[in-house]
């Protein structure tokens, strides 16, 4: 676990909760432009205390939200929408300011689920996703992005919790991306859009980084009806189960499912409809 930084300290001083969550929120691809809804769902892990806290909204005109959470329960908070990213097809990289910060007096687990407002094509054209923020305390310095990508919307997003943070994103081998080195200061998210093959990537920072992987449908000619959409949080590898850590993705065509899973020890596997197809070792 990395000791939380002078900056939190300094952020935690100035409110009476302890800061828990700090991170970025990207925006889903949605058909025609329609808006993205943002939901917060915070859960407390106490079963004696009323939990108190607060939502802020860091380099953001967008007033602190005050909640209360009974013990063992849970509540929704909708999330404004200027404090959702608007670079949803930026091409390339570069650092935004928006900035989510929740603070309680007892621990608590922070959801994020977010859907198009597409009520009206039904049930099949409500493309929605839904994650769990990892806390401040969960967060490390080394990171792999494992899922396939097709022709599709990839992007990536590392928030930096302290000042002059060096960030290296080393792709795989065979992608036709160049190896990216940026500086990043507090509370800065480096957003990094539309690379070519982001499965394998590998993510290193010189100090604690949080790290957020969007791969969302683009190319289907079924965009209202037909959504494949997934935006995660991703965990440093020193928490990655010390036997096999498998990430997997999926595409789907009609009936027809493909899988790619990456381990941390050097194992490439492709699964297609349920049969393994090809087996590498690197």
């Amino acid at each position: 676990m990395e000791v939380i930084t002078l900056t939190i300290l300094l952020l935690v001083s100035a409110d009476p909760f302890i800061v828990q969550y700090i991170f970025p929120l990207l925006p889903m691809t949605c058909s025609e432009n329609k808006p993205t809804v943002t939901k917060l769902f915070i859960s407390t892990g106490s079963d004696h205390n009323e939990t108190n806290g607060t939502i802020s909204f860091l380099n953001q005109n967008i007033d602190d939200i005050f909640f209360s959470i009974s013990p063992s329960e849970g509540i929704y908070i909708d999330v404004p929408d200027t404090a959702v990213s608007s670079v949803l097809d930026f091409i390339g990289n570069m650092l935004l300011n928006t900035t989510v910060v929740v603070s309680a007096d007892e621990t608590v687990r922070v959801y994020v689920q977010q859907y198009c407002n597409n009520t009206a094509v039904g049930s099949y054209g409500q493309c929605s996703t839904t994650y769990r923020v990892r806390g401040v305390d969960e967060i490390g310095r080394e990171y792999w992005v494992l899922m396939h990508y097709f022709d599709d919307i990839a992007k990536i997003a590392i928030l930096a919790l302290e000042d002059d943070t060096i960030v290296l994103l080393t792709p795989p081998s065979y992608s036709t991306d160049d190896t990216l080195e940026v500086t990043i200061h507090a509370f800065q998210t480096l957003y990094v859009g539309y690379m070519s093959d982001i499965s394998g990537t590998k993510i290193n920072a010189s100090r604690p980084i949080l790290v957020l992987f969007s791969y969302q449908s683009w190319n289907t000619p079924y965009a209202d009806y037909i959504c494949a959409s997934l935006i995660d949080c991703l965990d440093d590898v020193s928490r990655w189960d010390r036997h096999v850590v498998l990430y997997s993705g999926e595409w789907w065509s009609w009936q027809h499912a493909t899988y790619k899973l990456l381990s941390p020890f050097d194992t490439d596997i492709n699964v297609t409809s349920g049969r393994v197809t090809e087996k590498s070792y690197r």
